[in-house]
């Protein structure tokens, strides 16, 4: 019982039979207004106060009553496999509940010097209320049973609901995480990749300088584990040293414009969101060529959107495929995160541009970042 709280289940306690006095001071305060109106018809003379102690007394006793009738429910509940045995046991209960209420009202009565006194007069009297209100005073057990019955029922479907959504929530976040862990080690198969070529090829200054890159470039990788949102400027300044590594790797051949609208940076932005629509213009836009390529990435707000793309002017998207959110490991799994986090209010495609190359654009809804995480520069 570690998530047991005696303060709170103290103070639930406190609240439900502050309900359960307040509701009996109502009903009797409603049976009072129609005792004094009635008797002040007839010409008998009664004060509203004497009506309203006579059925306090009344009252009292079915607020003592209702917590034996509780203890009842649970014990011989009538919502299990013996419930017809048990329901043989309530119905007597409640008549002799529905008894004892008239006999304490003839006595109630009798303290207030409106009824003569004596045994055989209250038990005269109180049978004759018992039958006279043999309609209504067992029903008041079985309304208690009922309250208690939707109450439960209730309180078991919120924490149904609250469960399923501490499921929904922990579900989302491992499959982010998931697909994060995806993309550590494909970011890193590619950056020894680069490493292995300029080994190959016997630029060993550039391999040092790249094994100190990708050093750096792990450490925030290391220091955003766990983050699914990070400020979009912190994104750039990963992209910026990942693109440090790539130009080594190219030289000449890669041309780099970063257009970020200042506005733009304190957004919130999946984490490594970029990376793999950057590496995957490299590999279909620039590398398969042998003259210098341009990669363009930009970023600017449109009201309560955000808009990021990762251009190339390379040789475009075959005609037969017009869109290439699906091909690959990178790209696939960028869509599968903007699912986990945005539902449908986002958009990505990777298509053709109009003025010639590949770009990867996406939508997403304009947030504030709360705040960054460690390790930028």
């Amino acid at each position: 019982m570690s998530g047991f709280d005696p303060k709170q289940a103290l103070s639930r306690r406190c609240v439900r039979w502050a309900l359960v006095v307040g509701l009996w001071t109502f009903w009797s305060t409603l049976f009072t207004v129609d005792l004094y109106i009635g008797e002040r018809v007839k010409g008998n003379e009664i004060s509203l106060l004497t009506a309203e102690l006579w059925h306090l007394g009344w009252g009292v006793t079915w607020m003592l009553f209702t917590g034996v009738i509780l203890w009842l429910r649970r014990r011989f509940p009538l919502d299990e496999g013996r419930w017809q045995s048990n329901l043989w046991l309530h119905i007597p209960v409640s008549l002799v509940m529905a008894f004892i209420g008239g006999m304490n009202f003839v006595v109630a009565g009798q303290l207030l010097g409106y009824y003569p006194p004596g045994v055989a007069f209250t038990l005269q009297k109180g049978s004759l209320f018992f039958a006279t209100w043999l309609h209504l005073d067992p029903f008041l057990y079985w309304l208690i049973i009922g309250l208690a019955y939707s109450a439960q029922y209730y309180r078991e479907s919120r924490e149904r609901q609250i469960k399923a959504a501490q499921l929904e929530t922990q579900l989302t976040q491992a499959r982010l995480q998931a697909l994060e862990m995806q993309l550590h080690p494909h970011f890193l198969f590619n950056a020894l990749h680069t490493i292995a070529v300029l080994v190959r090829t016997d630029r060993n200054a550039q391999a040092v300088r790249v094994v100190t890159g990708l050093g750096e470039l792990l450490r925030r990788v290391l220091d955003g584990a766990g983050a699914q949102l990070v400020p979009l400027k912190q994104e750039i300044e990963f992209i910026r040293r990942y693109l440090e590594i790539e130009q080594i790797r190219f030289g000449d051949r890669l041309n780099v414009e970063m257009r970020i609208e200042p506005g733009s940076q304190e957004a919130q932005v999946p984490y490594l969101i970029l990376q793999p629509l950057v590496e995957n213009a490299i590999q279909h836009g620039i590398a398969p060529r042998a003259s210098a390529g341009t990669l363009r990435i930009a970023a600017w707000r449109d009201g309560d959107r955000l808009h990021l793309s990762v251009w190339d002017d390379g040789p475009g998207l075959p005609e037969t495929l017009e869109s290439a959110t699906g091909d690959g490991l990178g790209l696939s799994t960028t869509k599968e995160r903007l699912e986990q986090l945005y539902g449908d209010d986002h958009g990505f495609v990777v298509e053709n541009a109009k003025d010639g190359g590949v770009a990867a654009v996406l939508d997403l809804p304009f947030q504030l970042a709360v705040e960054e995480l460690g390790g930028s520069a």
